[in-house]
């Protein structure tokens, strides 16, 4: 083993080491934002009335994921009636309403149609993040940052309109952190100042601040997009964003540019916004933009601009404009917002499957576990499908009616399902029934 690689891997085994514990679940789409647990023993059969464990209201609304770390789920929550902002703590094994925190007051920062988003989008559709110390990091659309401690109390707080710039976003700030170590990462990417912002976990206290401003045309320029870790063996983890036509790889300690790609740029797409945010594995960068739905690959060890190169494994234009893609095993799985799911080759890009997964809409991402891929409708829906080259699908399930917009979480051997007012936890129906 080179030095480099060991030093890499140390680096890695640190960062994860402060992380949570492996059957935790800690922000959007796991601890690195690739949407893979590890876990096995996940249930993949249930009905509105069978293998549901328990079934909690929540206040407010919201489209956040849960996340969970040590027994305890944590999501966000918007008040429309005093226009409110919480934090709220749920039991894992119980479902039982542990605490809820008030922690501020606002609108979603937005000047589009309020019909094309209100439905779907409001100030709690930001994920927070959570470390192994049961401390959570919650983010809203009207750019507040507040860290409270386990028991609800509040450790530190940003307003991020007046440190860094009032937002200018066409639907409203949506970006959800990402913890990594001691580091809190932030992606801000609009038509106003936009930035990558490493905060300490600790204090709040800025590490260091990246200026992220490309040229772009109309809502190109917006991103709904969060944030994610790229973990190589003989690399140091690399912070993967995406917006702005624009995919870029931040060294986590310095904020400084490793490489970037202008890929993404399509003169002839005015309104070519980017929400799903990129997905890695095995050393590959999956990102795609909106309404052109041009999907690019790119391995992760480049340096500076690679824009065109060889590193640029693979293009298509059958990608999703708002779920993210999941990489598991050499293959990608995607679905489109009209319910047609897709299987590619990570290294190739040739499509492998492409199936009418869903029967209605869907914005949540696929999730995988234990040898499946979980593909979520809007109205509770929820199709299993085994891994792999082929499109077997291994049950059908639905949910109470409801508006399931949020991605969902694994851990401690279930399901977590989010409605905009109510969580679900999911233990399954066992195969002897």
């Amino acid at each position: 083993m080179t030095f480099i690689r060991f030093l890499a891997l140390t680096c890695a085994t640190g960062l994860f080491a402060t992380q949570a514990t492996a059957d935790s679940w800690p922000g959007f789409r796991g601890a690195s934002g690739d949407g893979v647990s590890q876990e096995t023993g996940i249930p993949s059969t249930w009905t509105e009335t069978e293998g549901i464990a328990w079934s909690t209201p929540l206040r407010g609304v919201g489209n956040s994921s849960p996340s969970i770390v040590g027994g305890r789920i944590y999501l966000t929550s918007f008040d429309a009636a005093d226009q409110s902002l919480w934090v709220i703590a749920v039991g894992q094994k119980s479902g039982e309403l542990l605490w809820e925190k008030r922690v501020g007051q606002g609108e979603l920062v937005a000047y589009g149609p309020p019909d094309l988003y209100q439905h779907r989008h409001n100030p709690a559709t930001a994920t927070p993040c959570v470390d192994a110390e049961g401390n959570v990091y919650a983010f809203f659309g009207t750019g507040d940052l507040v860290c409270l401690d386990r028991d609800g109390n509040e450790v530190w707080r940003h307003y991020f309109p007046d440190e860094y710039g009032p937002y200018d976003m066409k639907f409203g700030m949506a970006s959800s952190p990402r913890l990594w170590g001691d580091t809190l990462f932030i992606a801000c990417v609009h038509k106003g100042p936009s930035y990558v912002l490493a905060l300490d976990r600790k204090t709040g206290k800025e590490l260091w601040l990246a200026d992220r401003n490309y040229p772009a045309m109309g809502d190109a320029t917006d991103a709904y997009t969060s944030p994610v870790v790229l973990v190589q063996p003989d690399r140091a983890p690399q912070l993967i964003v995406t917006g702005c036509d624009h995919v870029d790889a931040y060294d986590l300690a310095t904020g400084k540019r490793i490489w970037f790609d202008g890929s993404l740029v399509l003169p002839e797409e005015e309104y070519a916004r980017t929400i799903a945010s990129p997905t890695v594995g095995e050393g590959i960068v999956v990102v795609n933009s909106a309404k052109n739905q041009l999907c690019l690959a790119i391995r992760g060890d480049g340096e500076g601009d690679i824009t065109g190169s060889s590193l640029e494994l693979w293009k298509d234009k059958g990608m999703a404009d708002c779920p993210t893609a999941t990489i598991h095993n050499g293959i990608v799985y995607s679905v489109r917002d009209e319910g047609v799911g897709t299987a590619f080759d990570l290294k190739t890009g040739k499509e492998l499957w492409r199936q009418r997964v869903l029967s209605g809409r869907t914005q949540a991402s696929p999730v995988i576990a234990d040898g499946k891929v979980y593909f979520l409708a809007l109205d509770g829906q929820c199709v299993v499908v085994r891994e792999g080259a082929e499109y077997q699908v291994v049950s059908k399930n639905t949910l109470p009616v409801g508006d399931y917009y949020a991605t969902p979480a694994i851990s401690g051997g279930m399901l977590l399902v989010r409605e905009r007012s109510r969580l679900y936890g999911i233990s399954g129906i066992a195969a002897a029934k």
